[in-house]
């Protein structure tokens, strides 16, 4: 594997969108097999479910804004001059 672009990918937006996933999700998660083998009988998770709705958001935009940033390092800037390509608005 290329380990340019598992470096470009592995940046703080995407560790923190990945962490906020795993905080606001595992609760609720763990709740949910442990619930299936017999543990915690007749008890619903409605403080883990609103936790789950609460944290899900800001981390589906942190790793969103994680990827982006690492589709940028790795293909680079689009146009070294910008979108003009130096010369202006409306230069031919």
């Amino acid at each position: 594997m290329n380990t340019k672009f598992l470096r470009a990918f592995l940046n703080a937006p995407f560790i923190a969108g990945v962490a906020i996933l795993v905080v606001g999700t595992g609760p609720l998660v763990l709740f949910g097999i442990l619930q299936t083998f017999g543990f915690f009988p007749g008890n619903n998770g409605l403080g883990l479910g609103l936790l789950f709705f609460f944290t899900i958001w800001p981390a589906l935009a942190f790793l969103v804004g994680g990827i982006a940033v690492g589709i940028r390092r790795v293909d680079g800037p689009a146009d070294k001059h910008g979108a003009w390509g130096g010369r202006g608005r409306g230069a031919a």
